[in-house]
């Protein structure tokens, strides 16, 4: 971090990085449920505590399940928070445990699709999004950690996000930085890596609008690029809860169609890869990032539009 980002860091921001690290204090002497626990607790409470947030996710609730009542709504609601506050809480515990404690908090169905891969050295795009802790997933997979690396946002605030960095990083995983990130995926990819994408958050500029629950979303274009362009596999990796254990599902390869046109194909895988998004938030809504703005962005006349393809 250099001095000019030093001198920039606000109180407020020194003081939110102070509340992680006394959090991260008291979580490292609790258990993985204990901590759970916790976690679950302060969604709740955080849940109370900002309303603006609370209220988004309600209305995202109502546009998405219209047949849901208001009561069914909150309750979902309230799941979400405790599912937020769940990741969190692990995510910070996950530092102070070693790889086989955190992979013994996994597990993993359909692996051999990833194997076989590994075994042929190719390389390919893990495609999911923020369900379930995909931050502790990501990581817990021994096969994985030095070939993975993560598309990633940066965090406002500079201390958390060296802090994050150091997380994701230390078992093994890279982080590629979303601005720009085609030509360093590319070379991963080309070597053996792989590269998770997480393709459910707003755009604030470029990308394509596709439908997701039914509203145009602006949604990047990098994974279905990145295969058309490499030729390279997308691994579907769905996330989520089952009690105390994450569990991760990997689906079989999807490959772009060859001898298409490349601009309408990244179009279209897309949109498709968003419908398969959609259909495992479907099954488990209480597990996705339901206070996200993720339809923040409207389309403009110069915006390209996409027709929704059934996952």
């Amino acid at each position: 971090m250099d001095a000019k980002t030093v001198a920039a860091i606000t109180l407020e921001q020194r003081l939110a990085y102070g509340g992680v690290k006394a959090l991260e204090a008291l979580l490292r002497g609790l258990s993985w449920r204990q901590a759970q626990w916790l976690g679950g607790f302060l969604g709740t409470a955080a849940s109370k505590v900002w309303r603006s947030r609370w209220n988004l996710t309600l209305n995202n609730l109502r546009f998405a399940f219209p047949d849901k009542t208001e009561k069914q709504l909150r309750a979902l609601a309230l799941e979400i928070w405790q599912n937020n506050g769940k990741t969190g809480a692990e995510l910070i515990k996950s530092r102070h445990l070693s790889n086989q404690e955190v992979e013994s908090l996994c597990r993993f169905e359909n692996f051999e699709v990833v194997e076989k891969l590994i075994a042929s050295g190719r390389g390919g795009i893990l495609h999911t999004g923020h369900l379930g802790n995909w931050e502790v997933a990501g990581t817990s997979i021994a096969p994985l950690r030095s070939k993975l690396a993560g598309i990633a946002r940066h965090i406002k605030n500079p201390l958390i996000d060296r802090w994050l960095l150091e997380t994701r990083q230390m078992r093994g995983s890279k982080v590629i930085y979303h601005h720009d990130p085609f030509f360093s995926a590319a070379r991963h990819i080309k070597h053996g890596g792989f590269v998770g994408i997480l393709m459910d958050q707003n755009l604030h500029q470029g990308g394509v609008f596709v439908p997701f629950f039914g509203r145009p979303a602006a949604t990047t274009t990098l994974t279905a690029l990145l295969a058309v362009k490499l030729g390279c596999p997308v691994i579907g990796f769905n996330i989520w809860r089952e009690g105390p254990q994450i569990v991760g599902r990997f689906e079989e390869p999807l490959y772009a169609r060859r001898n298409s046109d490349p601009e309408q194909e990244t179009l279209r895988m897309t949109a498709e890869l968003t419908g398969i998004l959609e259909k495992w938030i479907r099954q488990r809504p209480d597990n996705w990032l339901w206070g996200h703005n993720r339809w923040k962005r409207v389309p403009g006349a110069e915006d390209k539009m996409v027709e929704a393809i059934a996952a």
